[in-house]
């Protein structure tokens, strides 16, 4: 019998409520903040996620991604800290993500 290999069902979401709406809290609920430096410098790449698993079962992420010049480095640091302050810790989450989707998502950064 032949079963595909399907990656794991995640969705990714842009709005907090819905996250937090749809994310079941009885489970563990991980973010995640870091910055890629383009190879010349130029730009500067932010991203913060949350991921946690949804009542359904799959796994949610809630994404914000942002970017800026080379100047930009403490204001997107700054600018990442309010949002785990805004958005992580209300939630009760910690630092971490998903171990089962790292390859997965990583594949997009």
């Amino acid at each position: 019998m032949y079963k595909p290999n399907l990656p794991r069902f995640y969705e990714v979401l842009g709005d907090i409520e819905e996250f937090d709406f749809k994310v079941d809290k009885s489970k563990p609920i991980h973010y995640r903040d870091w910055y890629n430096v383009e190879p010349h410098g130029r730009r500067i790449y932010f991203k913060f996620r949350i991921y946690g698993i949804a009542k359904q079962g799959h796994v949610l992420v809630f994404e914000i991604r942002f970017d800026g010049g080379p100047f930009y480095l403490q204001e997107g640091q700054r600018r990442l800290a309010g949002l785990v302050q805004d958005y992580a810790i209300p939630l009760g989450a910690t630092p971490g993500r998903i171990a089962t989707l790292s390859k997965e998502l990583d594949k997009e950064d």
